[in-house]
């Protein structure tokens, strides 16, 4: 099973992905926050193998980017797959093409 969540739905997903590595597959963040209270939970979401491909708007805050940017680098030493990815020329939104990102990114993580 794959979860995914918008902005604070997209921090869900993280948080869900991270504690419950045993149920899910993969997670699809989307425009979310990320915060250093789910750093401990990275050592079980990597053994277990769960996946990480992250959408952000570029002209998101560039605070929240670099946080992201920041989860995908420590989810990477720490041994968990992940991938982060820009949606061009938006914000904290979906782009147009919402499906076809959303079908992208369930097929990388089905992939990894």
């Amino acid at each position: 099973m794959i979860i995914a969540g918008f902005s604070q739905g997209g921090y869900y997903s993280y948080y869900l992905g991270l504690k419950h590595p045993d149920i899910f597959i993969g997670a699809i963040p989307i425009g979310p926050g990320y915060g250093p209270e789910l750093e401990p939970l990275l050592a079980g979401a990597a053994k277990n193998k769960m996946k990480f491909y992250v959408l952000m708007g570029e002209l998101e805050p560039e605070e929240r980017i670099n946080n992201n940017i920041l989860a995908v680098k420590q989810f990477t030493q720490a041994g968990i797959t992940a991938s982060f990815n820009f949606f061009s020329g938006v914000g904290h939104a979906l782009p147009g093409d919402a499906d076809f990102e959303l079908v992208r990114a369930i097929e990388w993580i089905e992939k990894y």
